[in-house]
């Protein structure tokens, strides 16, 4: 019987490539309350992210850390930002409501939240404004 791989503390983006930069950031959501940790590249894209959210071994803990590794590998694997943070911009879900960031004072969902900060720390100002406002900024 062959022994099994320990599991990934962190997502395969964090620490990948020569030289990368990044944020880490703590955030509340209602009651709530994570880390994101996002790094791009050295050639300017996006290398991924790395979000704990909620208690070690939880339901919400599990879907986050998923969410963050197969995103940050789909940004490895050529998937522009701004498409994943388009998709993410506008969901409705618990938890939701204000937020303790000042660039993003309410938010619609962890994923808007997750997809706002994004490309506030990652994404050109021209690509940004691509990106379509979120519910909570209309209100």
């Amino acid at each position: 019987m062959s022994e099994l791989p320990s599991p990934r503390r962190t997502s395969p983006a964090i620490g990948r490539g020569r030289r990368s930069t990044g944020h880490t950031r703590s955030f509340q959501i209602g009651d709530l309350t994570g880390t994101l940790t996002s790094s791009a590249a050295d050639s300017g894209g996006s290398a991924g992210f790395d979000l704990r959210v909620g208690t070690h071994g939880s339901t919400l803990a599990g879907l986050t850390d998923a969410l963050a590794t197969a995103t940050s590998l789909a940004l490895q694997h050529g998937a522009p930002l701004l498409a994943v943070t388009e998709q993410w911009q506008q969901t409705w879900f618990v938890p939701n409501g204000p937020t303790d960031d000042p660039d993003i004072p309410r938010t619609t969902s962890l994923a808007d939240y997750l997809a706002r900060r994004l490309t506030l720390d990652h994404l050109t100002a021209s690509s940004a404004t691509a990106a379509s406002p979120s519910r909570s900024d209309r209100r």
